[in-house]
């Protein structure tokens, strides 16, 4: 499993040990759709979709995926609000990476404002710094710190949506 399943899944368990009036899945395709998201919490009228970012060179892609999902079919989302919630790791806080960031953002404002009443976009920034994927050193590399981070960015997220 890599890093970002990884991390995904302990965000879902950290998650699902609060609690709350959502139940959370880690990478569930909305629909009919192949992509996924890497955590999604259901509430009665609230859906919860969450991307974390920890090194992805195009963190756009993934706003653009659920807007094509709202744009396309509302089925998976009828009579649901819908935070979006894009985590960056501080990655995209160094020198010469912060644009990738703020692209994203930007996206997720003209989602939120394109679907109005219906969907927030919550950027959260998070303190983890993921190691370099490398051929010789395993995705389970650094998993303390990962751990740590997956269980912090939870109550971030818990607050936001609380």
């Amino acid at each position: 499993m890599g890093r970002a399943n990884n991390f995904a899944r302990e965000l879902v368990k950290s998650l699902q040990a609060r609690k709350s009036n959502c139940s959370w899945e880690i990478a569930k395709p909305m629909g009919d759709y192949r992509e996924c998201v890497d955590a999604v919490g259901e509430a009665r009228k609230r859906l919860i979709l969450v991307e974390v970012e920890l090194r992805r060179y195009g963190p756009v892609t993934n706003i653009v995926k659920i807007w094509k999902w709202l744009d396309k079919d509302s089925k998976p989302f009828a009579g649901k609000k819908i935070t979006v919630i894009q985590a960056f790791s501080s990655f995209y806080g160094r020198e010469g990476r912060p644009f990738l960031r703020e692209n994203s953002e930007f996206l997720g404002r003209q989602l939120q404002a394109r679907f109005k009443d219906r969907v927030r976009y919550v950027a959260i920034p998070f303190d983890y710094n993921p190691y370099k994927k490398r051929a010789n050193v395993s995705a389970a590399q650094g998993g303390g710190a990962m751990r740590s981070a997956a269980r912090k960015l939870a109550n971030k997220i818990a607050r936001r949506t609380s």
